[in-house]
């Protein structure tokens, strides 16, 4: 078991690129910077994205703590946007608290209170009003509840990057909440982006950071790790998201050490579902990339999605290739569009269709090698 879940020494055991990129995200210089999941580990051949948590501890006086965490957010923003063939992504920091509908403890009367009272402000469009309104019921089960949580978090704010560089964001009702505020509430502050690495893929990469002063941490938003990962299991099997529920089952046997779980796991990972999910978790970094609106680097994305078919070529489980020639035409499609007339949205729904078909074969597969392997 030990070997599962040895660990990468950081920064030797990452190539320059990423660490080009992580550096550029720490507020730290690196120095509190942490490797979190499957990219951490020395057994997950095929990891795909890189997870990071840094906390970011500064004494002194607590407001001037805050303005250089602040400015230090601002820097590493402005480093990221500069940094040749990386896109920023989704900016997260800060909480408005009096928009939160759906609290720890779970009250219909409050909830729905809640929402009419956002839509007379104006907070929430009548269509999002209308949609929370079907999501709340006076007994919620359990999948209900986290599925409301998880919709209607009109308290979590986010950022565009000229928001960060001038410290503040307007909210939706036109008040103002700077980053120092922000980093004050009970909520993650969390910066995604996406580059080029290793010369062959886009790859996704997040920080969260934990803000701490004088050894209190003044964004307090971590609940437990443990009760966490049981609920967005019983949320994944819920949804029939059968791969990404083995995944928490994975981070939930490293906390409990169950052996047996984490050897069939870790063989599930580094075998042909695992080659697998890797191309379908790129598919979806490129989308998230076409739905951005950034001008794209086309001579790049071609290049990857060319590479598709020479990494789908080691996977030998049968009911791949039963569908691999239709896998390969859509490839070939994808890659062909610079022959014909070209729109985003041409690209984004083959893009779409393309990581459908795989996640269908990964998901039946995944829930059919759990079932197996007595995981289920």
């Amino acid at each position: 078991m030990s070997a599962i879940v040895a660990k990468k020494q950081f920064p030797d055991g990452y190539s320059a690129d990423a660490l080009g990129v992580l550096g550029a995200m720490s507020l730290t210089k690196g120095r509190a910077l942490k490797i979190m999941g499957s990219m951490a580990l020395r057994s997950q051949v095929y990891a795909g994205d890189y997870d990071a948590y840094e906390i970011v501890a500064v004494g002194g006086p607590r407001a001037q703590a805050v303005r250089h965490m602040a400015r230090e957010f601002q820097r590493a923003v402005a480093r990221i946007a500069e940094m040749p063939a990386t896109y920023l992504g989704d900016i997260k920091s800060g909480s408005v608290e009096d928009w939160k509908v759906v609290a720890d403890a779970y009250s219909y009367e409050g909830s729905t209170k809640k929402m009419r009272d956002l839509l007379d402000q104006r907070v929430i469009t009548r269509a999002q009003y209308d949609a929370g309104m079907r999501m709340l019921k006076p007994h919620m089960g359990r999948a209900d509840l986290l599925e409301a949580r998880q919709a209607l978090r009109f308290n979590i704010v986010r950022w565009k990057p000229h928001e960060v560089q001038r410290g503040y964001t307007v909210l939706v009702d036109g008040r103002k909440m700077t980053l120092e505020e922000a980093f004050q509430t009970p909520a993650i502050t969390k910066v995604d982006a996406v580059s080029w690495v290793q010369n062959s893929r886009f790859t996704d990469f997040s920080v969260i950071y934990e803000f701490r002063n004088r050894g209190e941490v003044l964004n307090p938003a971590m609940r437990n790790v443990e009760a966490a990962l049981r609920d967005n299991i019983f949320w994944l099997r819920h949804e029939k998201n059968f791969y990404k529920m083995a995944k928490r089952m994975f981070s939930l046997a490293v906390i409990k050490r169950d052996a047996r779980a984490l050897h069939a796991l870790s063989d599930m990972f580094n075998g042909d579902l695992g080659r697998l999910y890797q191309v379908y978790g790129d598919i979806g970094t490129l989308e998230s990339m076409v739905a951005d609106g950034a001008p794209l680097p086309y001579a790049r994305m071609e290049l990857e999605i060319d590479q598709f078919k020479g990494r789908l070529s080691n996977i030998g489980m049968p009911e791949y290739l039963r569908s691999e020639p239709r896998i390969l035409a859509a490839i070939e499609d994808i890659g062909d569009m610079h022959k014909s007339p070209y729109t985003r949205e041409r690209l984004a729904e083959r893009l779409a269709s393309l990581r459908e078909r795989i996640y269908a074969l990964l998901t039946a597969q995944a829930k059919h090698y759990l079932d197996a392997a007595g995981l289920l």
